[in-house]
């Protein structure tokens, strides 16, 4: 799937279905879900949105009109870094 994710920072709407993703208690991004997006779609946007150095423990959240319908983890791994 080629699912658009736009990851936003701003406060989060209470409507609609958004999927949120935290490290350890913090928010980190959140952005509207788009119709059939996997769990795949959600990790690899993320990870191509945000670049770490270090793996880091994530939690996703699917939230649908302000109640929780899905919740996983996930690892971010390091940012390939090239050098020339």
């Amino acid at each position: 799937m080629n699912a658009e994710f736009v990851w936003r920072v701003d406060e989060m709407p209470w409507n609609g279905t958004i999927v949120v993703v935290a490290h350890g208690n913090q928010p980190l991004r959140w952005a509207y879900l788009p119709d059939g997006a996997t769990r795949f779609d959600v990790e690899s946007a993320f990870t191509r949105g945000d670049r770490w150095y270090d793996p880091g423990d994530c939690q996703a959240t699917i939230v649908k009109d302000a109640k929780m319908i899905n919740r996983w983890r996930f690892t971010v791994e390091p940012a390939a870094l090239t050098h020339t």
